[in-house]
């Protein structure tokens, strides 16, 4: 789906709900759905029913990059502002999953919220200077918590600690450098597989090459060619200069039950099927 030529603009802290409830998701191959029935359940909305925190931000989603949402203003006592993110600054990911307009859908920040501790997210957070693009990790407190708490990753996640710091923010080569193939540390922190060996890009997200028999993919009826879009709601795959990994999204999970966007070609008519399989992941073995 090509990108549409006009840039999408919300107020996070106004939105109406309009979502799909997650209920109503096939989870299983037979009952799979068509592309636009799945599209249409990441339409912009949700947020003032749903949203458990605020970061009282408007933005605008671009149609025409690949990751990204730009900031528009803030609301009255902004949790944003007072961390030192300004106007037209870029939001790129929430607690390590990508945001923006991505694959003809709408992924929201709000969604994400409270994955990296009690009252805290993670932001990626890049800005222009003196013509070149310059990227940090701030901690940002958020107006209102509750729900869940999700597995909080290690300091030392990265081999290169992320600069917190509007001051000390590194440039575009050692930014994207955290985002290539393996550098997230796979055997080291990962406490489960799901058992496929996959290739990534952009329109296929995380396509399966390999599967290990008696793996957990294997048993929950995946297939070699499936693509695997998202991972307990974040996508997957190359997003500009990065690559999103299934392993770096499912182990924010707060067990080893995770939820998957699966596509795949119905044979007996050519057209992509979506559904949302549960998948309980095996203990990790072996690293890589």
């Amino acid at each position: 789906m090509q990108p549409l030529s006009i840039l999408t603009i919300i107020t996070l802290t106004l939105i109406a709900a309009t979502q799909a409830v997650g209920a109503d998701k096939p989870t299983d191959r037979s009952s799979a759905e068509g592309k636009t029935e799945n599209v249409a359940r990441y339409q912009l909305g949700g947020f003032g029913a749903n949203a458990t925190a605020s970061l009282g931000i408007n933005v605008k989603y671009p149609t025409d990059i690949p990751q990204g949402i730009t900031i528009l203003g803030f609301e009255v006592d902004s949790k944003a502002k007072e961390a030192g993110i300004v106007l037209n600054d870029v939001l790129l990911e929430v607690d390590g999953s990508p945001v923006g307009f991505i694959r003809g859908r709408y992924y929201e920040p709000w969604t994400k919220y409270g994955r990296s501790g009690d009252s805290t997210t993670e932001l990626l957070i890049s800005y222009s200077s003196g013509g070149e693009r310059k990227y940090y990790y701030p901690d940002v407190k958020t107006s209102v918590v509750a729900g869940e708490k999700y597995m909080m990753l290690p300091p030392d996640f990265f081999i290169e600690l992320k600069p917190k710091a509007r001051t000390s923010p590194e440039d575009r080569t050692h930014n994207v450098a955290r985002y290539v193939l393996g550098y997230g540390n796979f055997s080291k922190y990962a406490k489960y597989e799901l058992g496929a060996g996959v290739t990534y890009s952009y329109g296929g997200g995380a396509t399966i090459a390999t599967l290990k028999p008696g793996g957990a993919a294997a048993a929950a009826g995946l297939k070699v060619g499936d693509h695997i879009l998202e991972v307990d709601g974040a996508p997957v795959g190359v997003f500009g200069d990065r690559v999103y990994e299934v392993w770096r999204q499912y182990v924010h999970s707060k067990d080893e039950e995770v939820e998957f966007l699966v596509a795949f070609d119905d044979p007996s008519t050519g057209q992509a099927r979506y559904y949302y399989p549960k998948i309980k992941l095996t203990k990790l073995t072996t690293g890589g």
